[in-house]
């Protein structure tokens, strides 16, 4: 689509018009042209002459594909398919054929017609957003127009007409013509009155959506399938395969191999007579667990048999392999999250219920896919990725099911207000380009268009318990404030003559009950220790520093108490700072304990909503967090580098030692699911990633049943090796990268198993 501000000068509307996108556009015609006839006799005749050798076939599909184009080839060569069965014994040029050749009567035509648009909706409707507000809905004036043309045909140019004058002949004056296409149903007007201020930055977004009655698109989005399949080419992406040329990548997906369109059209069809076969629409598993086709079939309501299951990655395993991946790297990634002893609350007890992660681990199993739960259809070389929505909204939390829509909806209003104007981010800086950017903009396009969301890269790095080590240096510090105020002397003894001090009596420990200034410690200690919550360590530590400020006294006591001021924050104002006496900012030790507790207040401002139903306090110096939400990386420098994912080589020693290796944690899962034990790794044993993570898992997982899901998972990664061989280690490594995203960063999964679970 395309919008502008109109008029120019002075613009009182945002006019913006919409094209339909390549999926739309259906420019396969039925019929065929003389010459396509004749081309086919030749192609058949000359299979026939040879007998359907197979040499003599391959090279007629690829004379054949030549002329006319490889997926218009297919669907010449099986419309014009001979009767009967071919010869068996070769016939030179020149004799006649034994059966003769007949070939079936078909649909034909003089000249090409224009592709026309399909399954458009009935009228377009605009919103506009800017920040947190929404203006819409913006009809378009006009409905669409049925079989709109959206693409040329190679026809011939009227006479004395120009470029105009070859679309107008065709119907296509409205992709030109602004007039023409608002009469079209192609364009929406958006009153600049109608809509909130302008922000300085322009609006956020123009969203357009097409809206239709009905739920009987079946077989017109079939005939549409069948159109690009004998036209641009049809077929499903497999994760990881490029759809844009890059240094990388450099042939991106859409070549076409010949020889397989032929096969797939042929094996599919020969036999059937037309008649589909039966297929169910309703059943889940073949949703995220079956063949791309049959998902297709499933989302869209797709009985029988359609061009996708001629597609040439018709049949992938992608979908079981996604399955598999989750099965077994669970107890390795989450599930050792939640049951590692870093996983326990201060008393020792889980953070999750053995029943709750139970449920989460069949969600994540079952729903969560960082490769998307639905295929990628690919018409020509344009990507087409299919999701499930939903609408979002927040559930009374009285089920597993709406606790964790809840808190996944949660991340998802964090996560997608820290992003809601993207911008080229190669270098994943986050920031705002400055202008004298775009240069080095345009450049990192490439690099952002072969990018892939899973991890390319795997460097290790030691946790520590940074929460523990803040707890109890706040403790301790918490100690020395009581101190600091304790030893406010109790009395100043000068000399009434010339004021010097003679003596300075600090108070006894009976004396403290009532000493001014360790009453205001003592009165608070208590909120301050975590007591009143987060908020409540913030107001006493607050209140104390006030207090103590306020106290009045001997300009000694006055100095003794600022050291306990400066202790609690290390920001507070200097009152006395023209005083020569008053102690320098650098001799006052500074515990700064307020940081202490704001740094506390924001890294945890998030989580309370969800530990407190856990029974967790998240104070300082109180009962302790879960250590796997309050723990910390050890600082820069200290990663190691994962240089090896899978096997160290791709020779047959190395698929025989990865073959050997997934039998034996297969085998070690079975002991589990019988109710036996598992090895005892030295995990010291320098091995492959993806072998440590699932030793780990073995090592991690209780037995029984909930052992079967890892065993599964290891038997079909077992089963991808026995069947490709070498060719399965990048696979086993794609899997691996894109597994462990959810189990880290991939917000965009778990929001997306929302919409897959419903």
């Amino acid at each position: 689509r395309e919008a502008r501000f109109l008029p120019d000068r002075s613009p009182t509307e945002i006019v913006g018009r919409v094209f339909p996108d390549e999926i739309h556009v259906a420019s396969h015609d039925p019929a065929l042209s003389s010459v396509e006839l004749d081309l086919a006799r030749t192609y058949w005749e000359t299979i026939w002459r040879a007998a359907s050798a197979e040499e003599a076939v391959a090279e007629a599909r690829e004379w054949l594909a030549a002329e006319l184009g490889a997926n218009r080839a297919i669907y010449v060569a099986f419309i014009t398919q001979p009767e009967g069965k071919p010869p068996t014994n070769s016939t030179p040029p020149g004799q006649p054929l034994k059966p003769p050749l007949v070939q079936p009567n078909v649909p034909t035509r003089d000249k090409p017609s224009s592709g026309k648009a399909r399954l458009m909706p009935a009228r377009w409707a605009a919103f506009v957003e800017a920040g947190a507000d929404k203006a819409g809905p913006f009809w378009a004036a006009q409905p669409i127009q049925a079989d709109l043309p959206a693409s040329p045909a190679l026809a011939d140019l009227p006479a004395n007409a120009e470029s105009r004058g070859f679309l107008d002949a065709q119907g296509l004056g409205w992709t030109y013509d602004l007039a023409a296409a608002e009469q079209a149903g192609m364009v929406i007007r958006i009153p600049i009155s109608e809509l909130p201020p302008r922000p300085d930055g322009g609006y956020d977004r123009l969203i357009v959506l097409g809206a239709s009655a009905g739920s009987d698109h079946g077989e017109a989005f079939k005939s549409l399938l069948d159109a690009h399949r004998y036209t641009r080419g049809l077929d499903f992406l497999e994760p990881g395969e490029a759809t844009n040329a890059t240094e990388e990548s450099p042939e991106p997906a859409g070549a076409v191999s010949v020889q397989t369109l032929f096969e797939t059209e042929f094996a599919h069809r020969k036999d059937d007579g037309g008649k589909p076969e039966p297929r169910s629409i309703h059943n889940p598993e073949s949703l995220l667990r079956g063949k791309p086709e049959n998902s297709l079939a499933t989302t869209f309501g797709l009985a029988g048999e359609t061009a996708a299951d001629r597609a040439p990655s018709a049949g992938n395993a992608a979908a079981d392999l996604a399955l598999a991946a989750n099965r077994a790297l669970w107890p390795a990634t989450l599930g050792k999250y939640f049951t590692d002893p870093f996983s326990k609350a201060g008393g020792g007890a889980p953070v999750l219920s053995v029943a709750d992660l139970d449920f989460l681990r069949e969600w994540f199993t079952d729903y969560v896919r960082p490769d998307g739960p639905l295929p990628t259809l690919r018409v020509g070389r344009q990507p087409y990725g299919l999701l499930p929505v939903c609408e979002l909204a927040r559930r009374e939390a009285d089920a597993q099911t709406d606790h964790l829509a809840n808190f996944i909806l949660d991340v998802f209003e964090q996560w997608y207000d820290l992003d809601r104007t993207p911008v080229l981010d190669p270098d994943a800086s986050d920031t705002r380009p400055r202008p004298n950017q775009a240069a080095e903009q345009a450049s990192d396009v490439g690099a952002i268009y072969g990018a892939v969301p899973h991890i390319h890269e795997i460097r290790l790095r030691s946790v520590d318990d940074a929460y523990r080590d803040l707890t109890d240096t706040y403790n301790l510090r918490i100690g020395v404030l009581g101190l600091l105020c304790a030893l406010v002397p109790k009395q100043i003894v000068r000399d009434p003559n010339t004021g010097e001090v003679i003596d300075i009596i600090l108070p006894a420990p009976e004396d403290l009950d009532t000493h001014p200034w360790y009453k205001i410690f003592a009165e608070r200690e208590a909120d301050a220790k975590g007591a009143s919550g987060v908020q409540g360590q913030i107001d006493a530590l607050t209140e104390m520093r006030d207090e103590l400020d306020e106290a009045s006294g001997d300009e000694i006591q006055e100095i003794a108490a600022f050291r306990a001021i400066k202790y609690i924050d290390k920001f507070a104002k200097h009152f006395h700072s023209n005083d020569p006496d008053w102690p320098s900012d650098d001799s006052i030790p500074s515990g700064d304990l307020l940081g202490l507790v704001f740094r506390q207040q924001g890294r945890t401002a998030h989580a309370q909503t969800y530990l407190a139903p856990l029974g967790i306090k998240d104070h300082l110096g109180a009962e302790r967090a879960p250590r796997l939400y309050s723990a910390g990386f050890e600082g820069e420098g200290t990663e190691t580098d994962v240089k090896v994912l899978v096997s160290q080589g791709s020779d047959d020693e190395a698929v025989a030692d990865l073959t050997q290796r997934l039998t034996e944690l297969r085998d070690a899962a079975q002991t589990l699911v019988n109710g036996g034990a598992a090895p005892d790794y030295d995990f010291s044993e320098p091995l492959p990633f993806l072998h440590q993570l699932l030793r780990s898992a073995v090592a991690t997982v209780t037995g029984g049943s909930r052992a079967l899901p890892l065993k599964q998972g290891l038997d079909r990664k077992l089963t991808l090796v026995e069947e490709r061989g070498a060719a399965a280690i990048p696979e086993l490594e794609r899997l691996l990268q894109s597994a462990l995203g959810p189990a880290m960063y991939r917000a965009d999964a778990w929001i997306t198993s929302l919409a897959t679970r419903r």
